[in-house]
């Protein structure tokens, strides 16, 4: 990095930027790791060279995953690790919705524009690098060219920058501060996006060696210097570098400070009294940590403007919270426990997080830090004067039960009803496991309910009830969530079932997600489950509408594992809704003594070599239903007997039915395979039968089963 000896600015009206011919295509040059495509209305497909991306598509790159994209104009996109960008139809406009972006646009082609959330950086024939964190800072850096960076709720706030030249800011900022300079030579050596051994050479190139050169020139003149900071990571942290001595030990501010001295600008984080600051004066931000073991009660008395009186160790205290305003005073994560909030898988790759998004939706909350927290029983919360929403977050864990672990002889009464309240929503938020045990219930009408664990499990476990007639329920965990009752077929326990039910119902995990044994999950209009892992659904569960009338739709997605419904050593797995989706993306899908009622019923793995299991089960999808194994060697295998009720399309590049296995086909006139291997009705393996005959297979344009090779499946 480099210091300035003097700036010059003159600006008056942001420059028009005429644009040329619309991207409409762009093509895949480089594809390095995890990179997905994402076309609108359409599910997620990995992405290989030579493959185009047109419409409103998203792209998404993983950890250690890298892209580059071609316009037909030859303008060039590449996209770091951790990245999500968006080509928007029929524009010049790309939006960067999080990660890393280098962007060069050749010379005369009109130039593009750049955009994340709250600001757009305007090329013309320009080379720059864009990072944006939606709960962090924009970093824009110009390797050559120019580039007008304006604020997109007012263009008429902007600022022209030139080769060299860094800005960095907060998404929220007011003003667009002055640049800094960067060391060009040595950024285009250590970036990976610049990196010519894995991307190519760059366009451009008498452009940017003009760069290079000026800067070499104004270093000769004096009027550039090499400083001692170096940038460690995202956001204006800087470390000061001196001999001797640990970098880490001294630490300033880059790009919220005036150049020429002075206080950071409001709004600074570091600034005493800012957003985020628990010290600070008033009664919004962040709240303050509050020391002790919390013990909510049936004798807690909430004050939503913001004050609790509660047990802590023991002892009857009064603690003061704050009012949090998630678009003002940070994310959640952030705010609560100094660590970026949890995307919720793939698809979440909004501006925000989804739970900041909802969180913001709600409006203002009431919020109050424990040291620890027990949840036992139902608070006297009172909203007059303050927020409706209610967050109770925990530097540790968060543990419901009607158990008071201050006093052996005191319990709880177990059980909270929102329905006499005057809450909208309660999220209980923890930093280290969620827990809920028991003998505890949570019931409402319309409200609603989250937990969110930002770096543990969420465990709700034995007899216990939630049950939000026209709420939504919603756990997301950084690691594993798991519903079960007692233990199963054989277990000693007593005959306990967890039951959770709601309008609406959202699961997510970054480990695995496991219902059951004996849990019951109700819904009224969804059931979301979602995991990186592994969804396992077992042992005398029930995924279910709340009524006959409910159009509840089920989606099981597994993004990086193995889906599991139902198991050979435990009672009946029932899944009964309108619509359902099970889908493992990397991995394998297994149907096991398993019964699922559905009008429509689409169950597929995408992995290459995945295989969609299924035995001894009983599939009714009275609309139809797909079975695919949709990777290019995928496997649908019947391994045990199975009936399939309603119109029926299979397909993988190899079905087989194994041998001694009957497969009971009900509408033989609406039967469809598609596979390039038949194992089944020949010798060797078993049959698809109707009525226990074997079904015949027929021609096209004649009335009965029919055989297909596998590329001419119908779309999932």
């Amino acid at each position: 990095m480099f210091r300035k000896s003097f700036w010059f600015l003159i600006a008056t009206l942001i420059p028009s930027l005429a644009l040329g011919a619309a991207f409409k295509t762009a093509e895949f040059t480089k594809v390095q790791n995890d990179v997905k495509m994402l076309p609108e209305s359409e599910q997620p497909k990995p992405a290989k060279v030579g493959d185009v991306v047109q419409g409103r598509t998203s792209v998404t790159t993983g950890s250690q995953s890298r892209a580059e994209l071609r316009f037909d104009d030859k303008s060039i996109t590449r996209l770091g690790s951790n990245s999500v960008f968006n080509l928007e139809q029929g524009s010049r406009t790309v939006d960067l919705k999080q990660g890393v972006l280098l962007m060069q646009v050749p010379k005369q082609m009109g130039g593009a524009k750049v955009r994340t959330a709250s600001i757009t950086a305007a090329v013309t024939g320009t080379t720059l690098m864009v990072e944006y964190q939606p709960d962090g800072y924009v970093k824009i850096i110009v390797l050559e060219g120019e580039v007008d960076v304006f604020r997109n709720d007012k263009p008429d706030v902007f600022r022209t920058i030139h080769a060299g030249d860094m800005i960095i800011m907060k998404p929220d900022g007011q003003v667009i501060p002055e640049p800094v300079q960067v060391d060009l030579q040595r950024l285009k050596k250590t970036s990976k996006l610049t990196d010519e051994r894995e991307f190519g050479s760059l366009g451009n190139q008498k452009h940017l060696m003009d760069a290079d050169m000026r800067q070499d020139r104004e270093m000769r003149r004096g009027n550039l210097g090499p400083t001692n900071l170096r940038l460690p990571g995202r956001g204006p942290m800087v470390e000061i570098q001196v001999t001797g001595r640990d970098p880490h030990q001294l630490r300033g501010d880059l790009g919220v400070r005036n150049p020429n001295g002075g206080p950071p600008p409001e709004g600074d984080p570091h600034r005493p009294g800012g957003p985020g600051d628990a010290g600070g004066s008033g009664k919004f931000g962040k709240p303050p940590v509050l020391g002790g073991v919390a013990v909510i009660d049936d004798e807690t008395q909430i004050i939503t403007d913001p004050e609790i009186t509660t047990g802590f160790s023991g002892t009857l205290a009064t603690g003061q919270g704050k009012i949090y305003r998630p678009g003002t005073d940070g994310t959640l994560g952030r705010t609560m426990f100094n660590k970026p909030t949890l995307r919720l898988g793939d698809s979440d790759l909004g501006p925000l997080p989804a739970v900041d998004q909802r969180m913001a939706d709600a409006g203002a909350w009431t919020a109050f830090n424990f040291t620890d927290l027990h949840v036992i029983g139902a608070p006297d919360v009172i909203t007059q004067g303050g927020p409706k929403n209610l967050l109770l977050a925990s530097q540790a864990d968060i543990t419901l039960s009607n158990f008071d672990p201050y006093s052996e002889s005191s319990f709880g009464n177990g059980s909270w009803d929102l329905t006499t309240s005057t809450l909208n929503d309660v999220m209980l938020a923890a930093n280290g496991d969620i827990d809920w045990r028991s003998g505890m219930s949570i019931v409402g009408t319309n409200q609603n309910l989250s937990l969110y664990s930002q770096t543990g499990d969420i465990n709700l476990s034995g007899d216990l009830m939630v049950n939000l007639i026209s709420g939504v329920f919603e756990a997301n965990a950084a690691r594993n969530l798991n519903i079960y009752g007692s233990g199963g077929q054989g277990s000693e326990s007593p005959s306990w079932t967890a039951t959770v039910q709601a309008k609406n119902v959202n699961l997510s995990a970054e480990g695995d997600v496991t219902i059951g044994p004996n849990a019951i999950v109700k819904a009224s209009e969804a059931i979301n489950i979602r995991a990186r892992g592994n969804i396992s659904v077992l042992d005398s569960s029930q995924l279910r509408r709340l009524s006959s009338l409910s159009t509840t739709e089920l989606n099981l997605i597994a993004e990086q594992g193995n889906v599991n419904v139902g198991n050979d050593v435990g009672g009946t797995v029932t899944i009964n809704t309108l619509f359902a989706l099970i889908e493992s993306q990397l991995g394998n899908i297994t149907l096991t003594n398993s019964s699922i009622n559905s009008d429509y019923l689409r169950v597929h793995t995408l992995a290459t070599n995945g295989t969609l299991t299924i035995g001894n089960s009983s599939l009714t999808a009275s609309q139809g239903m797909k079975l695919y194994a949709e990777g290019s060697n995928g496997r649908v295998q019947f391994v045990g007997n199975t009936t399939l009720s309603g119109p029926a399309i299979v397909a993988g590049y190899t079905v087989q039915v194994n041998d001694g296995v009957t497969v009971n086909v009900g509408t033989p006139n609406s039967f469809h395979v598609h596979s390039d291997i038949s194992n089944y009705n020949k010798a060797g393996y078993g049959n698809f039968s109707r009525g226990g005959t074997p079904l015949i297979f027929v021609p096209d344009g004649t009335t009965g089963p029919h055989q297909h090779n596998f590329s001419s499946r119908p779309a999932f």
